[in-house]
C-alpha cells in the first residue's frame, strides 16, 4: 500500500491534457464544432494546481521541500520550450513584420519572459478582440497566470504548513471562494482585467490544490461505491464538453460560468484516484491521449504562433485543409521539442548540472531580452525597410483623429455618451443623412461628408465596438447598450432622411442572437427615417493591407491585389444582403464594387495612389471617399 503523501503518475491525467489541448487547438482553428473551446485553459489550471500541490504537500510532509528544487524543476520543465518558441517567433517577425507589429510583438515578449504578459495583454488588447490574430504570443498569458501562482502559492502553503497545519484546506477554500467571487464581479465590471489577472484566475488553480489535499489524506483503498466514481467521471466529462459546445466568445468569462469545465475536471480526477478505474479513466489512460498529453505543453506553445503566422502571410487560412495542414505541422513541431528538448532537459539527460542549464536559459534570454530593448526603443527596428516601405508602412499609423472625429462622434470604449457642442447631430433643411455604427461607421464620414450634395447635413453617431443595436453581452464597449438607446430616442425625435447602418459585420457575427438584432435595427430605421442603407461587409486584410502591399508592391501600388478572406466575406455578404431586402433597405455591396474573383481593390487615387485602408479593414482618407462614391451612386440609382 502507498503511502498517504506519496505522488504517483497518473496515466488519465495526461490523457485529460489531451482533451484540454485539443479543445483549445479547435477553437482556435474556428473549425466551427466548439466555440467554447476556450475552456481547455481552465481545465489546464485545473490540473496544474492538483500536480503542483501533490508536490509540494509530499515534500513537505517528507521533510524535503527546497524552494531551489521546486523552481528548478519548474524552470526545467517550463522554460526551454517556451524560448525556443520565443526565438522562433522574433526571427519570423523580424524577417516578416513592420515596425509597428513588430514593436507590439517584442513588447509582448519581454513581458513574457519576466511572466507578466497577462498584465501587458490586460493592458493592450482582448482575447477574443479582432486583433488578436495579430498577437503570435497572445496565448501565453495563461504560462504568465500560473508562473505567478508557482511563485506565491508554496510560500503561502509552506508558512501555513509550518505554523497552523490545520488550517491550511479552512483557508485554501476560503480564498477559492473570494478569488470565484472576484471572478463573478469582474465579469460585469471589468471583463478583461477579470480574464487575464490571477486573482479571477486562482480559484480554478485552487480547486485543482484542494483536490490535491484531501486526496493526499487518502490511500486510494477506500470503499466508494464504484457506481459513484462511474457516474462522477461521466458527469465531470459531460460539464466539460457541454461548456465546451455551450460557452462561445460572446460569454462572459470566467465568472460563475467556469466553474462548469473545473469542477467537471476536478471530478474527473477525483474519479480516477481509487482502485476501482471507471471507463472514462481507463478512456483518458489510452497510450495515444497520454502521448498527446504528454507532448500537450509544447503543443500548446506552438499552435498559436503558427497559425498566427500563416494567417498573416496571405494563406487562405479559412479553408479547412489548411487548417487542419498548420495543426499537423503543430503536433510535429510539439512531438519534435518535447523528444529532443523538453523531456531531456527535465529528466536532466540534457544539461545535467543546474549550472549548464542556468547558463543555457541565460544567454538567450539576455538575447532576447536586450533585442525586445532595442526594439521598444527603435520602434521596432524600422531600418529593415526601405525608404518607399517606411512610408508605406506608416499608414499603420495614420492618424484619424479628426478624419474619423474621435472622442467627439466616434467614441471610445469609456465615453458614455455623445456631447451636443461636438456637432454630431446635424439637422436642418436638405438632405438630412445619419452615419450610425461602430468604426466602420466611423470611416464612412469624411467620404459622405465630401461626396454627398452640397445641402446634405450628415450626422454621426458612432463608437468603437458598438453596432447600431443593443447586445446581450457587451465584452468590449460596456457603455453599448446605453449609447444605442440614447441613439435611439434622437432619432424618434428627428426622423432622418437617410440612415446609413454599418458595422465590422464580420466580427460581431459571432454575437448571439445576431442576426435576431440586425433585423430589429433595420426595422427601427425602417420606422424611422425615409431611406435605410446596409453598408455591407469591407475586404479585410490581415495583419494590415499596407503589410500586403509591402509584400507584392515594387514601385507603383497596385490597384488590387489577391484577399485571403474573401470566400468568407461573400458569403457574410450575400447572407446580409438578403436581410436588407426583406425590410426595403438599399443594401450595399462593398465585396461586389470592390472586388474581383479573389482580388479586392487595395489602392486608390491617380498617378499617386495611396492605400484603400491603413489597416486591415478601416478607410484611409482617399479610401472613404472612394467608397462613399459607391454608396451616393447606389442611392441615386434608387
Amino acid at each position: 500500500m502507498r503511502s498517504n503523501f506519496d505522488t504517483v503518475y497518473r496515466p488519465d491525467i495526461d490523457g485529460l491534457r489531451a482533451l484540454a489541448i485539443g479543445l483549445v487547438i479547435v477553437f482556435h482553428a474556428e473549425l466551427g464544432v466548439v466555440s467554447g473551446g476556450y475552456v481547455g485553459v481552465d481545465v489546464f489550471f485545473v490540473i496544474s494546481g492538483y500536480l503542483i500541490t501533490k508536490i509540494i504537500y509530499s515534500d513537505l510532509h517528507n521533510n524535503r521541500f527546497s524552494f531551489k528544487r521546486f523552481w528548478i524543476r519548474r524552470a526545467r520543465r517550463l522554460l526551454p520550450s517556451m524560448i525556443l518558441v520565443l526565438s522562433f517567433t522574433f526571427i519570423v517577425f523580424y524577417n516578416l513584420y513592420s515596425p509597428k507589429l513588430f514593436y507590439d510583438m517584442t513588447s509582448n515578449l519581454i513581458s513574457q519572459i519576466f511572466f507578466v504578459s497577462n498584465i501587458y495583454l490586460w493592458k493592450n488588447t482582448n482575447y477574443f478582440d479582432v486583433d488578436a490574430g495579430l498577437r503570435p504570443l497572445l496565448h501565453m498569458w495563461s504560462l504568465s497566470v500560473e508562473e505567478q501562482f508557482y511563485i506565491f502559492y508554496p510560500v503561502i502553503v509552506c508558512l501555513i504548513f509550518k505554523f497552523k497545519r490545520n488550517l491550511l484546506f479552512p483557508l485554501l477554500c476560503a480564498s477559492i471562494l473570494l478569488s470565484l467571487a472576484l471572478a463573478i464581479w469582474a465579469a460585469a465590471a471589468k471583463p478583461v482585467a477579470g480574464f487575464f489577472l490571477l486573482p479571477t484566475r486562482a480559484w480554478e488553480l485552487g480547486l485543482g490544490a484542494g483536490l490535491a489535499l484531501l486526496s493526499a489524506e487518502a490511500t486510494g483503498e477506500e470503499q466508494v461505491p464504484p457506481w459513484l466514481l462511474s457516474g462522477a467521471s461521466v458527469v465531470g466529462l459531460a460539464m466539460i464538453l457541454a461548456s465546451a459546445f455551450w460557452f462561445s466568445s460572446a460569454t462572459p468569462f470566467p465568472s460563475y460560468r467556469a466553474l462548469l469545465p473545473c469542477v467537471g475536471t476536478a471530478m474527473i480526477m477525483w474519479s480516477g484516484g481509487y482502485r476501482f478505474k471507471p471507463l472514462i479513466t481507463k478512456l483518458f489512460s489510452n497510450s495515444v491521449l497520454i502521448y498527446i498529453g504528454l507532448i500537450s505543453y509544447s503543443l500548446y506553445l506552438w499552435h498559436w504562433v503558427l497559425f498566427v503566422f500563416a494567417d498573416n502571410v496571405n494563406i487562405p487560412i479559412e479553408k479547412i485543409y489548411l487548417k487542419i495542414s498548420v495543426i499537423f505541422f503543430s503536433v510535429v513541431f510539439a512531438a519534435l521539442t518535447y523528444r529532443f528538448l523538453e523531456n531531456p532537459i527535465r529528466k536532466k539527460t540534457l544539461l545535467r548540472s543546474n549550472s549548464s542549464f542556468a547558463a543555457s536559459i541565460f544567454v538567450p534570454i539576455t538575447v532576447l531580452s536586450g533585442l525586445s530593448i532595442y526594439s521598444g526603443v527603435s520602434g521596432g527596428i524600422p531600418d529593415r525597410f526601405n525608404q518607399d516601405e517606411k512610408n508605406l508602412l506608416a499608414y499603420n499609423d495614420y492618424n484619424i483623429d479628426e478624419k474619423y472625429r474621435l472622442r467627439a462622434c466616434f467614441l471610445h470604449n469609456n465615453q458614455r455618451g455623445f456631447e451636443d457642442k461636438a456637432g454630431c447631430l446635424r439637422f436642418g433643411v436638405g438632405n438630412n443623412v445619419l452615419i450610425w455604427g461602430d468604426s466602420h461607421a466611423a470611416h464612412l464620414y469624411i467620404g459622405i461628408n465630401d461626396k454627398f450634395p452640397s445641402d446634405s447635413n450628415v450626422s454621426q453617431f458612432t463608437a468603437m465596438n458598438c453596432p447600431p443595436f443593443e447586445q446581450e453581452v457587451q465584452r468590449f464597449n460596456l457603455n453599448c447598450n446605453n449609447l444605442v438607446k440614447d441613439i435611439k430616442k434622437k432619432i424618434e425625435r428627428k426622423k432622418f432622411d437617410i440612415i446609413i447602418l454599418s458595422a465590422n459585420w464580420f466580427y460581431h457575427q459571432n454575437a448571439k442572437y445576431f442576426e435576431r438584432n440586425l433585423r430589429s435595427a433595420l426595422d427601427f430605421s425602417k420606422k424611422n427615417s425615409e431611406k435605410t442603407v446596409l453598408i455591407g461587409p469591407t475586404p479585410m486584410w490581415k495583419p494590415s493591407l499596407p503589410e500586403h502591399l509591402v509584400r507584392v508592391a515594387s514601385g507603383e501600388l497596385p490597384e488590387m491585389i489577391n484577399m485571403p478572406l474573401i470566400a468568407e466575406l461573400r458569403k457574410l455578404d450575400k447572407s446580409l444582403s438578403k436581410i436588407s431586402m426583406q425590410y426595403g433597405a438599399i443594401y450595399v455591396s462593398l465585396i461586389e464594387n470592390l472586388c474581383e474573383g479573389t482580388k479586392c481593390r487595395a489602392s486608390v487615387g491617380g498617378a499617386s495612389r495611396t492605400p484603400l485602408a491603413w489597416d486591415e479593414a478601416h478607410y484611409t482618407e482617399g479610401g472613404s471617399k472612394f467608397v462613399a462614391g459607391i454608396v451616393h451612386r447606389s442611392l441615386a440609382r434608387e
